[in-house]
């Protein structure tokens, strides 16, 4: 348990450890972002209806549906 409390688990913690894979989450209210250890981003979106929206990004702050 040593090792992982010492790793960067927050979301804006630079990740540097060694691994093969990674995904942080961060949520607020109706929406989901995630980044991974490929440097991906999306975002979920609840819509008021119900429904999702989900994007895709390379920096956490453009966004475009996914393809």
């Amino acid at each position: 348990m040593t090792v992982l409390a010492a790793m960067p688990y927050e979301f804006d913690d630079e990740t540097s450890i060694d691994a093969s894979f990674w995904r942080k989450y961060k949520t607020t209210d109706n929406v989901r972002i995630i980044k991974t250890i490929e440097g991906k981003w999306f975002r979920d979106t609840r819509r008021e209806d119900g429904t999702m929206l989900h994007e895709c990004g390379e920096n956490g702050v453009d966004w475009v549906q996914c393809e």
